[in-house]
């Protein structure tokens, strides 16, 4: 199994080879490592969180490592939205997400490191852990615009607050740190998200979470009101 999951963090060959494993040999959490990378992103965000900030975009993407040459990402203030977007420079996803992603996340946990000096264990934090299906995203623009730029246009997290990384049926998953400040705003954003790919998450086992399949062309039986799912995403569609 290590074997398996080491090419595909390097080659990215594809979430095919996390579904030809059976079920019993998908990789669960480390507890260990999600406890620290977890405590030392609650004590990074903390420390985020005492600055001044212009927009939810940037609250929490102080972390922009250099990637092919380049800034990973860019801020679009002049945009037709009404908030600070994040802009991609580097493409992540497609056919090396896999390798890629784990070059990125090993860099911001490493930053991370080194800007903390010392992480209180005693400390009590309060906020909830988001997953992210990163490999089955839908960039529409809905979970972006009702967080006002806190998940971005790729339906990703901010990445200061990326702690864990694993695999569950849909392929490479993340898990992040969301401060108490940004609970609600993030709740709206899985409210209107497509394909539920973002969604709380509780200590259950990675396989037990069922994906909605086919949220946004959902229609409340009987009644033939649209859910609040297709009225804010087609609201998100038309507003410009």
């Amino acid at each position: 199994m290590k074997i398996l999951i080491d090419v595909y963090n390097r080659v990215g060959v594809g979430k095919f080879l996390v579904e030809l494993l059976p079920l019993y040999m998908l990789p669960e959490i480390d507890q260990t490592i999600f406890n620290q990378n977890l405590l030392l992103t609650q004590a990074y965000c903390e420390l985020q969180l005492q600055k001044h900030f212009e927009s939810n975009a940037k609250v929490l993407r102080s972390i922009n490592p250099i990637f092919d040459g380049r800034e990973l990402f860019a801020f679009n203030d002049d945009g037709p939205q009404l908030y600070t977007a994040t802009k991609w420079n580097t493409d992540l996803s497609g056919k090396y997400l896999s390798g890629n992603f784990t070059k990125v996340f090993e860099n911001q946990m490493a930053f991370k490191s080194e800007k903390v000096k010392e992480v209180d264990k005693n400390k009590i934090y309060k906020g909830k852990i988001l997953l992210t299906e990163i490999e089955r995203v839908l960039p529409d623009g809905a979970s972006e615009y009702w967080t006002e730029g806190f998940i971005d246009e790729i339906d990703w997290p901010p990445i200061d607050t990326w702690f864990y990384k694993a695999y569950n049926r849909e392929g490479l998953v993340v898990l992040s740190w969301i401060p108490e400040a940004f609970v609600d705003i993030t709740e709206e954003g899985i409210a209107v998200n497509a394909l539920d790919v973002l969604y709380w998450y509780n200590g259950e086992r990675l396989l037990e979470h069922q994906p909605q399949y086919g949220k946004i062309s959902s229609i409340s039986a009987g009644t033939g009101q649209f859910s609040q799912s297709i009225v804010k995403s087609f609201f998100n569609f038309f507003r410009s």
